[in-house]
């Protein structure tokens, strides 16, 4: 094939070849450009069925113009003069190496720099997943390393070539088994929840140094796929962290419905998970890893651990103990030895004892004034079964009425409402406690009416079974008249408690006298819904609502907040510029805010594949321009036409906007 020409491309020489194609460098003749050429192996080209789906998803493909995907400028089927036929498909060339050949030199990335490149991988499948297309293929060896360390994903649709077939014809399974998402191994249709489950194993690779579904042969990894069984990220290297860990187990999870909402869900969590860890700019920090490796992943880790420092510091300081510890574990994970990190740990220990101790004392103090309310109840007769005998109600002949307090009155007799009195037959009205100088069988007893306690010998005081006992507190005569919630009389009336009133007893109702609601009557309110806000403010800035502190901007992801208007600021804890805003926060809502600490960026605009391009909600032409510093979706437009979209980083200061080959401000 080196030297052959076919048509207006010339072979020069082999790149690479797979199960499905082999891949040459090709000049283009016409346009006096080099060009990538992936042409099909001669027996699969043979079926007219493969051959058609091939040119379809080509031309699929050939539509996206995504910075993050290869460009597709050809598809070509041509026969030589010997009757030979050849299918083929023109690409743009990648001057670089594939993901895997970077992973085979280094046993594992920075978890920051590993999430900054499986954004861009995301980034490029969400344009796909907009247009219809499922990859079915995501795995190190497709994802190749531009010049300026753009990262792309090549392989588009190879995949989809032969779908309905399982194996080749030596047996052996089309694609790599340890990358396949569950609905491939049952051979059933993907998703895009699919490609989401092939880039979480490819993170999973970047961050741990190991697939999480290893086995001997395909077919016990493809057993462990469809089970889900795998050692977690954070098992495997505690640098992870919880945050990154959690987002890898939704991208593995065996149900495509369970797993991250979408590519673009994904590439804007890591791009946060990084900004986090102080790098907050994609681009410029890729194109330094892929220039100087091993130097930038040691001046990496110095700034990601500066970082994760300064919010453990902020975190135990506003008393989130737990993130802290969460924070210092990682760092120590990078630097065992590091003394600020030792130091927060140990302050956050002697917080958390303190913080036992007082909730040691508050318990047992709890515990003391329970123990002297039941003693008082208890003293002075508040709670208990009815006293039987000569205290109790009356029963028989010559029983005398027992001694109550108000709101424990035994019944009603049938007697005159008015008479106070005892003896056969003889009941207790309403307030009414014995006669006066009636005789209990124990001893002399003097009572008064139950409304009024006081006694014309002396102070407060109520007798009962020959002892003069010190009048009871206000809290226990308010239990001893069931005003307080949950209080229980001595001596209950007939039918109370029974659901029925007694004969003669009006029903119970739900509010007294004066119409307020009777304690325990009220009916519970429903618990408001709470909505969500998410503080994107950049460069970073310590966060409050209401005055309140809420974590750091930019926020991973959104947090629960009661709806309603707020007042937000954000300030820079370097500089001490502060940004506020009054924002409505609606029930079940999310809220975003989005603004620049920084003065705006003084942008050179050249557009050269377009006539302009959208950076967030403006339109830029080729000349000057002011734009907030930040990341914002761009739109390259010519004319009416789109030509790319993606994400752009503007960095503070000044910078030239470009559009080849992608847009980026340098």
């Amino acid at each position: 094939m080196l030297g052959k020409t076919l048509g207006r491309y010339e072979i020069l020489d082999e790149l690479g070849s797979g199960g499905m194609a082999t891949v040459y460098r090709a000049r283009d003749l016409e346009l006096g450009r080099q060009v990538a050429i992936k042409m099909m192996h001669p027996h699969l080209a043979k079926r007219e069925e493969h051959a058609e789906r091939f040119r379809r998803e080509a031309r699929a493909v050939a539509a996206l113009h995504h910075p993050h995907i290869i460009e597709i400028h050809d598809f070509v089927r041509f026969s030589d003069s010997e009757g030979q036929s050849y299918t083929f498909m023109v690409s743009e060339l990648i001057e670089g190496p594939s993901l895997a050949d970077f992973l085979k030199e280094r046993d594992r990335l920075l978890p920051e720099v590993a999430a900054l490149v499986a954004a861009k991988v995301a980034e490029g499948l969400a344009a796909a997943h907009r247009a219809g297309i499922v990859h079915r293929d995501v795995k190190p060896e497709n994802v190749l390393v531009a010049p300026g360390g753009r990262v792309v994903l090549t392989d588009f649709g190879i995949a989809r070539v032969l779908e309905g077939e399982t194996v080749t014809a030596t047996g052996a399974l089309i694609g790599s088994p340890s990358y396949m998402s569950p609905e491939q191994a049952k051979g059933v249709r993907p998703v895009p929840g699919s490609d989401c489950f092939s880039l979480g194993v490819l993170l999973y690779r970047m961050v741990t140094g190991r697939l999480p579904f290893p086995g001997k042969d395909p077919l016990t990894v493809i057993s462990s796929i469809l089970k889900g069984r795998y050692v977690p990220s954070l098992q495997v290297a505690p640098t992870v962290g919880s945050t990154l860990d959690g987002v890898i187990a939704r991208c593995l999870e065996p149900d495509p419905r369970a797993r991250v909402g979408s590519a673009e869900e994904l590439a804007e969590e890591l791009v946060d998970f990084a900004a986090e860890g102080g790098l907050t700019d994609p681009d410029v920090e890729l194109e330094r890893l892929f220039g100087a490796p091993e130097e930038y992943q040691a001046s990496a880790t110095r700034r990601v651990v500066a970082s994760l420092l300064e919010r453990a510091e902020t975190r135990s300081r506003t008393g989130a103990l737990a993130s802290a510890l969460a924070l210092c574990d990682r760092v120590l994970s990078m630097e065992p030895d590091n003394v600020e990190a030792l130091r927060i740990v140990q302050n956050v220990g002697r917080r958390r004892s303190r913080s036992k101790l007082l909730q040691g004392l508050g318990a047992a103090l709890l515990v003391m004034l329970m123990a002297g309310v039941a003693w008082g109840a208890h003293r002075y007769g508040l709670w208990g079964a009815a006293p039987r005998g000569g205290d109790g109600v009356a029963s028989g002949k010559g029983a005398s009425a027992a001694h109550v307090l108000d709101g424990d009155t035994p019944g009603q007799g049938a007697g005159d409402a008015g008479a106070r009195g005892v003896g056969a037959g003889a009941g207790v009205t309403g307030d009414v406690t014995r006669a006066p100088g009636a005789r209990h069988p124990g001893g002399p007893h003097v009572s008064q009416p139950a409304g009024d306690l006081r006694s014309p010998h002396g102070p407060l005081q109520h007798m009962t079974a020959g002892r003069r006992v010190a009048a009871p507190p206000p809290v226990l005569r308010r239990l001893a008249r069931g005003s307080v919630a949950g209080a229980r009389p001595r001596n209950r009336p007939p039918g109370m408690g029974s659901g029925k009133p007694a004969p003669g007893m009006s029903p119970p109702s739900s509010a007294s006298g004066d119409g307020r609601p009777l304690p325990g009557s009220e009916r519970p309110r429903p618990r408001p819904t709470p909505g969500r806000l998410q503080v994107l403010v950049m460069p970073f800035c310590d966060v409050t609502v209401d005055g309140h502190p809420f974590g750091r901007s930019p926020m991973p992801r959104p947090r629960a907040i009661a709806a309603g208007s707020h007042r937000v600021s954000c300030r820079h804890p370097v500089s001490g510029r502060t940004f506020s805003r009054t924002v409505v926060v609606w029930p079940g809502k999310l809220t975003r805010i989005r603004h620049s600490l920084l003065a705006p960026t003084r942008v050179l605009v050249r557009l050269s594949r377009g006539t302009s391009i959208v950076v967030g909600a403006a339109s830029y032409r080729t000349g000057r321009a002011a734009i907030l510093p930040g990341r914002h979706p761009y739109r390259l437009m010519r004319g009416a036409s789109l030509v790319a979209r993606g994400w752009l980083s503007i960095p503070p200061g000044r910078c030239t906007l470009v559009d080849t080959p992608s847009p980026r401000c340098r």
